[in-house]
């Protein structure tokens, strides 16, 4: 970082800094009295300046004054809690989008752009306020199945789309906002990266550093029953850095609101992860585990602390407290095979993607 640093001397107006004439003492020698010189100090940091010199005091500011302007961009919202009321507030599927929604897999909310996006084989994008259907991006022989969103993944206020796939069996990470224009103007778009290959994708969630963006981390499923595993990728350049194995048929994943619990849906139950000291997640405790519990998708709610779970096998929609397991309350009218879920934290509305389409609740 670049260190500009002023002395100078500080004084008063023109007239009140003059040089004042003491009377002669009896020896006869004439006395002067000046003002002290007060020193002030300037330290001045240019939070645009690359500096080329490596020392660990200029790496050190570096890293302190990208956390400050990070910081300073981040936009927080006032979330809301769902109500667990469970009141049918709007339906995404054919009749009212004109659009194939059938096996619907997933949605994902973009509060910077203004997107729901539903995974049906392709990517439908719809507006998030109007409801109103904007675009569908596809990849030929290919099947689009669980998404995530990283929000500000530049640091300058654009969210990354992730999603994995059948056909490539990958995982691939967009830029959303240039994703959607160049869609919407049928041209093709690039990606960022794409992972190595996973034998069966299925739920992913995003790990967020509190400092640092870039040390984000997507932590996707690779169900296979016998041997299923969690791949835990770098968000920004899709490496892969470590892999929690030895599970069975992961299928979704949430973290707490801090980050620090990772919450796992097994076959018959729901596990939790813990990072110990070595940075390394590790199996803390079993939530619930049961025949009554096929959990799919998981989404945590952060207001009300609570875990939100779908049952495939018995068409409900359970939510869970999460220190001891308990049930706090199933639903299942109207529900028919869901798949995965998510919160719109501004509203609290939980959005339920079942067979043939998402249901919004309120």
């Amino acid at each position: 970082m670049k260190r500009t640093e002023y002395e100078g001397k500080y004084f008063h107006h023109e007239e009140e800094r003059k040089i004042r004439k003491l009377q002669p003492t009896t020896s006869g020698i004439s006395l002067y009295e000046t003002q002290q010189d007060e020193i002030v100090v300037l330290k001045l940091f240019d939070l645009n300046y690359n500096s080329s010199i490596h020392d660990s005091d200029t790496e050190f500011l570096n890293y302190l004054c990208k956390k400050f302007t990070q910081g300073m961009r981040r936009k927080e919202r006032k979330i809301k809690p769902f109500s667990m009321q469970f009141d049918l507030a709007y339906t995404f599927s054919c009749a009212t989008s004109n659009i194939s929604l059938e096996s619907t897999c997933d949605v994902k909310i973009s509060y910077t752009h203004g997107l729901i996006l539903i995974s049906s084989g392709d990517i439908h994008v719809f507006d998030l306020y109007t409801k109103k259907f904007i675009t569908t991006f596809s990849i030929p022989d290919c099947e689009l199945l669980y998404m995530n969103i990283e929000e500000n993944f530049d640091g300058n206020n654009n969210d990354a789309l992730f999603f994995d796939c059948y056909g490539h069996n990958c995982v691939f990470k967009y830029d959303l906002k240039r994703l959607v224009d160049q869609t919407i103007n049928k041209e093709s778009c690039d990606f960022i990266w794409k992972s190595e290959k996973l034998e069966e994708p299925r739920g992913m969630a995003l790990w967020k550093d509190r400092l640092c963006f870039e040390e984000n981390l997507l932590f996707v499923c690779n169900e296979k029953h016998t041997d299923g595993s969690i791949l835990i990728l770098r968000s920004s350049t899709g490496q892969t850095v470590r892999t929690i194995t030895n599970l069975e048929s992961p299928y979704g994943l949430t973290f707490t609101e801090n980050g620090n619990e990772l919450f796992v849906s097994m076959l018959s139950s729901i596990e939790i992860f813990r990072k110990d000291d070595k940075n390394q997640w590790t199996f803390e405790r079993l939530l619930v585990e049961n025949d009554d519990i096929y959990s799919q998708g998981l989404t945590y709610d952060k207001v009300s602390k609570t875990l939100i779970s779908c049952n495939d096998e018995f068409n409900e929609i359970q939510i869970f407290q999460p220190t001891d397991g308990t049930i706090i309350k199933e639903f299942g009218e109207n529900v028919f095979l869901p798949d995965s879920l998510c919160l719109n934290e501004e509203t609290g509305e939980l959005f339920v993607c079942q067979d043939d389409s998402v249901k919004v609740y309120k």
